[in-house]
């Protein structure tokens, strides 16, 4: 499975849209499947519930990964900087 990147832009690379205030985030699949969470102050850990697109409530968490081997040179790095999910400083 490839790296999903949160794009600055409020993009994705898996055809989501993302949105973050402080540390409150969503994404959303046109499918209409959202994800809801939290986002470490550190920008490397995200967790909380989710909705698919019928209804079914769930639970997920995902790390940051650090740029290495199979991993596309654009993801950014984790480091000791306060990050948004797109590795923006904040």
């Amino acid at each position: 499975m490839a790296p999903f990147i949160f794009n600055a832009d409020g993009t994705s690379s898996y055809g989501t849209n993302w949105s973050q205030d402080s540390c409150d985030m969503q994404f959303w699949f046109p499918s209409g499947t959202t994800y809801t969470g939290n986002v470490t102050s550190d920008g490397t850990h995200l967790s909380g519930t989710m909705v698919d697109y019928l209804g079914v409530p769930g639970c997920w968490t995902a790390d940051r990964i650090d740029s290495g081997t199979d991993v596309p040179a654009d993801v950014p790095s984790n480091n000791d900087e306060p990050l948004d999910i797109a590795g923006n400083p904040k």
